[in-house]
């Protein structure tokens, strides 16, 4: 944590420093996820000039002192390492800051889809800082879910109250900590038309350590990453979009919900054991697997000089418009 505030503090010191509706802002050329820390904003040149909606995001956690929630918790955690509640809570009100500054961007006019879409664009390749609330992405469907459902103010104050117990349980209780997995998302919004290639995000594994010389056992975790038709796993995903169709009874009886398929790409470069963990209607279930079944080659992952197999978690999300 130490390290991450010299770091953190560093990459301020770099930038060049402005004044912008009254706040701190610290402008990088490199191409970091914004962020903020204690009162200061740090975003990239390019979100700066493209993206004001990730000034409003950032602005809305410095106006609620999100950041010096996450350091008052990081010293919790730091006492309380081996529990794994104090994990928990602090994972929850990360959550619980992004809920709240997206609310208060969509609540400022900004259009939900654009702005979806935009945090699905900036969900891959940019670097984090740990104690810095940012324009994350971490369990990025629940927030898209969140944007989605009805709320009001009054619960995410709500939200904040329950926390206030969960942290009093941290300090009952203790145990190892198991480490986050993540996710890939594909969000599918669609009608009866090919999905957009637009609404996609890269896949991403969970970790996981394997004996260097057991290839039977798919790796989720490699040196070098499978790769599709040249490109990395988002060409996947475009794909899967380009190829995949909304369920004609699935619209009739205006269905909706992710399915999540489990895959695995083998030493050869093949689509093997593709299978449905948990699903939501059949035919939409069926349309999933089908298209993922149907992937050509890819290369295959590497792992000291091997190839190995790769197996992936891929959700799909049929939401009707």
């Amino acid at each position: 944590n130490i390290l991450s505030i010299i770091k953190t503090y560093r990459v301020i010191a770099s930038g060049e420093h402005i004044r912008k509706d009254g706040f701190k802002v610290t402008i990088v050329d490199a191409p970091v996820a914004s962020f903020s820390f204690l009162g200061h904003i740090v975003i990239s040149r390019e979100d700066f000039t493209a993206n004001p909606v990730i000034m409003t995001h950032e602005i809305s956690h410095v106006k609620k002192c999100h950041s010096l929630d996450v350091l008052l918790f990081s010293i919790v955690t730091v006492i309380h390492w081996y529990n794994p509640l104090v994990w928990l809570a602090r994972a929850e009100l990360k959550m619980l800051h992004e809920y709240e500054a997206d609310d208060s961007v969509i609540n400022q006019g900004v259009n939900t889809a654009d702005y979806q879409l935009l945090l699905v664009k900036k969900a891959v390749g940019e670097h984090r800082f740990r104690l810095a609330n940012g324009f994350n992405h971490t369990k990025l469907s629940n927030r898209i879910t969140m944007m989605m459902s009805e709320k009001t103010n009054g619960w995410i104050r709500l939200a904040y109250v329950a926390c206030i117990p969960l942290l009093a349980c941290t300090l009952c209780f203790s145990s190892f900590r198991s480490p986050d997995s993540t996710e890939s998302l594909i969000i599918a919004e669609n009608d009866s038309t090919p999905l957009s290639t637009s609404n996609v995000s890269a896949i991403k594994s969970t970790s996981k350590t394997i004996s260097d010389d057991d290839k039977s056992i798919p790796f989720q975790t490699v040196e070098v990453k499978p790769m599709f038709q040249g490109g990395n796993a988002n060409n996947f995903a475009k794909w899967v979009n380009e190829n995949i169709v909304y369920p004609e009874d699935a619209l009739k009886a205006k269905k909706q919900g992710r399915v999540i398929v489990m895959f695995t790409i083998t030493s050869e470069g093949k689509m093997s054991n593709a299978k449905v963990l948990r699903g939501t209607f059949k035919s939409m279930d069926d349309e999933a697997l089908r298209v993922i079944k149907s992937s050509p080659e890819w290369t295959p992952g590497m792992m000291h000089g091997k190839a190995v197999p790769v197996t992936y978690t891929f959700p799909v999300v049929f939401k009707l418009k």
